[in-house]
């Protein structure tokens, strides 16, 4: 059975303790134990831990937050996100392909052939399957998603995994937010309330450059900043899982 890299399940658990000093209200420990993983040079990096601890920026001072960039009008990232309504689960079921996404401390910087597959469990919630390549080797992490809100109509959902994978121990939740999907169910737009987490899914692992830029319009239109969007390296013929 195949594990996540060490460097991502130290990641991964120092998040975790990044929200449990947010609980606390302790900001100070928050951004000490969230840039641990942090180099000196990456701006990203400590401006993932400001937004996620509050407070003053992080030690080495990134730079300033974009909303509060002196001469930058401000986007509409203020504005409520429209999310999918009466998504059908079945349907989005399946295999999807990460096009596109922000980086992110949770998945390897130099990671190929991303993608996830969802499959329906019959208590009603999601089983979820992240496979990645890094160097030539998979990595994986199995969860579970479901609804946050049952009684809602809103594609919003929660999404559970257990770290270190190898030793499921420790939960980590997340949401899950649709933003949009094709009629046809072949390419989506996901994002997070915090505006921080982006990714951009199709059916396919590779999509044509129409298609890609009215998929970036559509989270230019829910308040996202696209120039964080890196593309993710897919293989022709997909790597297998085994």
């Amino acid at each position: 059975m195949g594990k996540w890299s060490a460097t991502v399940v130290i990641m991964m658990l120092v998040a975790t303790v990044a929200v449990e000093a947010i609980q606390k209200k302790d900001w100070i420990q928050c951004l000490r134990e969230c840039s641990t993983p942090c180099t000196i040079h990456d701006g990203d990096c400590f401006e993932h831990c400001k937004i996620k601890c509050g407070g003053p920026n992080p030690p080495h001072g990134p730079s300033p937050s974009p909303r509060r960039e002196e001469g930058k009008q401000m986007t509409t990232e203020s504005k409520e996100m429209q999310v999918v309504k009466g998504l059908d689960l079945e349907r989005y079921m399946g295999r999807w392909y990460e096009i596109a996404s922000f980086p992110s401390l949770f998945q390897p910087k130099n990671g190929v052939d991303t993608r996830a597959t969802y499959t329906l469990n019959p208590d009603g919630t999601v089983h979820v399957l992240n496979e990645v390549w890094n160097g030539g080797k998979r990595a994986f992490i199995q969860g579970s998603a479901y609804k946050t809100d049952p009684k809602s109509d809103e594609a919003k959902f929660k999404v559970k995994f257990y770290v270190p994978p190898f030793l499921p121990i420790i939960p980590v939740t997340g949401d899950y937010w649709v933003l949009y999907i094709d009629p046809d169910y072949q390419h989506a737009v996901i994002g997070h309330p915090s505006r921080f987490y982006l990714w951009i899914l199709s059916r396919t692992a590779h999509l044509e450059e129409d298609t890609y830029k009215q998929l970036v319009e559509k989270a230019v239109e829910e308040g996202y900043d696209v120039s964080k969007l890196h593309k993710t390296p897919q293989s022709d013929t997909p790597p297998e899982s085994n």
